[in-house]
């Protein structure tokens, strides 16, 4: 551990099967900074950190897909697990262990280990004690344009930028670009020394929106003489008329120095639903997915099933077909909704065919957005050589806004060995295979007998 650096965001990846590098990105913890004064961006990456976890998600073309016509499919960054972290530590936040600089990432694709990190990400930072002890004439050479504070030995500089500009839903929920609608709110978040208590203006040149701020409708569009909190300070802009719109743009211009910054919104092609399912359930067999999926979906739901174990322990040496499953979800509480409307035929024995490929996304999508989780009948390589199928419940889809096609789907698995996760990078491939699709949501007449009581 002394003679290997700690990872964190910003890290450079590299994966043996790609020919681009990509940067990581901490996505599943808040609190733990390394090498930084003020803690800003500098979050240490930890095992946690699986799935789409980079900048672009992509390295490059991916040797391991070769194109019949020649050349290489483009690569779908997706990490199942890392190797080589240093288990001597958990966060509690995300119960993962910090990456060391030669730990490695398994993909789906490329297989086991099969991406590396070939820069740490850790940066050297001067901070305001190395200046204090640093000598006077040391210092005149290094910044010999930069004043220091009377009876402070310390360097005064604003360095202001706009961190971060987004969007957030009726009860603070960050949403996409391509999503905000009437009483949503655009947020701004300032960065920079010295800030506390500097005036700026902000202006909102944008025909087609109008934004309050403190319930009152900005004037000629500019928020005027807004005084800035701390060096850190989140500006929330309400939106109160609302037409079809491509960019949003917004202008902040510090009246001391009449430094103006600048953010700009652009609709984005593609967006990510998502679904934060609770903790994870296992099963006690090899056949008793289904009701171990199903009583996660309940429990997502608001209600249980009170046979579960007994269910369990009856299906774990034998499993139910497809059909046998949709009548079991129904007896225990849900309404179940099939892909295509279809509940008498609702296989698709070679897996979910292109042409269906569009509605199938659009239909996981919708049902994630109102709150129905999705249970996926699926195969991968070593379940397609027994002939066999496996349900799990999707948590993630990160998929193009026109629906044709989809980055990565990640789901709940219930076998132990997976450690409850798992990646989907194709509805048919020879790695993986969709071949029903259901939504479930809890029964109408359970609900009215739930209020009653």
């Amino acid at each position: 551990m002394s003679q290997k650096h700690l990872v964190c965001q910003g890290a450079t990846c590299q994966c043996q099967f790609g020919n681009a590098p990509d940067k990581l990105k901490v996505l599943t913890q808040t609190k733990a900074f390394i090498n930084e004064e003020e803690p800003q961006e500098k979050l240490v990456a930890t095992t946690a950190d699986v799935g789409a976890t980079f900048e672009k998600n992509t390295f490059g073309l991916c040797q391991m897909q070769p194109l019949p016509g020649g050349g290489y499919k483009p690569c779908q960054a997706m990490v199942t697990q890392w190797s080589g972290a240093y288990e001597n530590v958990t966060y509690e936040e995300n119960n993962g262990h910090p990456l060391l600089e030669d730990s490695k990432a398994t993909c789906p694709i490329g297989g086991k280990d099969c991406i590396s990190i070939i820069n740490h990400g850790q940066v050297c930072e001067i901070t305001k004690q190395n200046i204090r002890n640093a000598r006077q004439e040391v210092i005149n050479i290094l910044f010999p344009l930069m004043q220091l504070e009377e009876n402070d030995n310390f360097v005064k500089t604003r360095t202001p930028c706009i961190k971060k500009a987004y969007f957030t839903d009726e009860r603070g929920k960050r949403i996409s670009e391509k999503n905000f609608r009437l009483n949503d709110s655009l947020c701004l978040e300032m960065t920079g020394n010295y800030l506390k208590d500097e005036v700026v203006n902000i202006e909102l040149p944008n025909d087609t929106v109008d934004f309050q701020h403190d319930e009152k409708i900005l004037e000629e569009k500019i928020l005027r003489d807004y005084k800035l909190k701390a060096d850190r300070d989140k500006i929330i802009l309400k939106i109160v008329r609302l037409q079809p719109t491509a960019v949003v743009t917004a202008i902040i211009t510090l009246k001391s120095t009449n430094q103006q910054l600048t953010a700009e919104l652009k609709q984005s092609e593609w967006d990510t639903e998502t679904m934060d399912l609770p903790q994870r359930i296992f099963q006690r067999g090899e056949y008793d997915c289904v009701p171990t999926i199903a009583q996660i979906a309940a429990n997502y739901l608001g209600f249980s099933n009170p046979n579960f174990r007994e269910d369990q322990d009856k299906r774990k040496d034998s499993g139910l077909s497809a059909l046998n499953s949709i009548g079991y979800l129904k007896t225990i509480g849900f309404d179940v909704k099939v892909f295509l409307d279809n509940p008498n035929d609702p296989y698709f024995a070679k897996g979910i065919p292109d042409k269906r490929k569009k509605e199938a996304i659009q239909f996981i999508v919708e049902s994630l957005q109102n709150n129905k989780p999705v249970y996926l009948c699926f195969a991968d390589e070593e379940m397609q050589e027994k002939g066999m199928g496996h349900a799990i419940l999707v948590t993630a889809i990160r998929y193009k806004l026109d629906f044709s096609t989809f980055g990565y789907i990640e789901f709940r698995d219930p076998r132990r060995d997976k450690n409850g996760e798992g990646v989907l990078s194709s509805f048919n491939s020879s790695q993986s295979k969709v071949y029903m699709i259901l939504a479930l949501s809890r029964k109408t007449n359970d609900l009215n007998n739930t209020s009653e009581k």
